[in-house]
């Protein structure tokens, strides 16, 4: 008999056959190829306690990698390169280290990110192709 497990999700993006999505519960990123129905676990972000919830609120995907917008992981936006299978980070202005509610929303536009505080009264825009980090007043 085939088991199955539920996995509530806070994020979650589409490449093709592809549902990328991350555990509201825990620290745990996957993807579903939604014909087949399997699902791969591609792994916890280093540096994040296993049992945090609410890690990530946004997932965004953009050339092979998955961007995503903590809420209340560290002050990082990850980004997990799908041909690499590995997770690297890009560290945010840490004057907002200590805020409990990060960030809400975000949208990619041509190559650049941007990222929608919850408590946070600025905008962050990322160069997806240098890394670059630009503050926006809102």
């Amino acid at each position: 008999m085939k088991s199955e497990i539920q996995i509530l999700t806070e994020a979650a993006c589409m490449r093709e056959d592809i549902l990328y999505f991350f555990s509201s519960e825990f620290n745990g990123l996957f993807a579903k190829n939604i014909i087949m129905g399997e699902v791969e676990n591609l792994g916890s972000v280093p540096g994040e306690k296993y049992d945090q919830t609410q890690l990530y609120t946004n997932m965004l995907y953009w050339d092979s990698k998955l961007y995503l917008i903590p809420l209340r992981a560290s002050n990082a936006v990850v980004i997990y390169d799908i041909l690499g299978k590995e997770f690297n980070k890009i560290a945010l202005d840490d004057r907002y280290d200590e805020c409990d509610w990060k960030y809400q929303a975000a949208v990619i536009v041509s190559d650049k990110l941007f990222i929608f505080g919850v408590k946070i009264p600025e905008i962050i825009c990322v160069d997806c192709k240098t890394n670059k980090v630009d503050y926006i007043k809102a």
